[in-house]
């Protein structure tokens, strides 16, 4: 999103009030696009790190199932 900062001596030195420098510097269109382009990418983002999150719980999940099995395998075939 574009901002800008300015001393507001500085503003009422070129005749701008703080108020008007926000409405007469902000063109709705491209803030618009700005802010759909900063929340496409928090989607991605948002989207990325569900997706390694339940990999993340998958592996988890698999690996706690297998050890188990294979731990009750061994105890089956030690019992025979």
């Amino acid at each position: 999103m574009p901002v800008c900062y300015a001393n507001l001596k500085e503003l009422e030195r070129f005749g701008f009030k703080p108020n008007e420098v926000i409405a007469k510097g902000c063109d709705e269109n491209k803030l618009r696009g700005s802010i759909v382009e900063m929340m496409s990418m928090m989607y991605e983002f948002l989207v990325f790190s569900v997706l390694f999150g339940a990999s993340l719980a998958f592996a988890e999940i698999f690996n706690t199932t297998m050890i188990n099995v294979l731990e009750r395998c061994s105890d089956i075939r030690l019992r025979r």
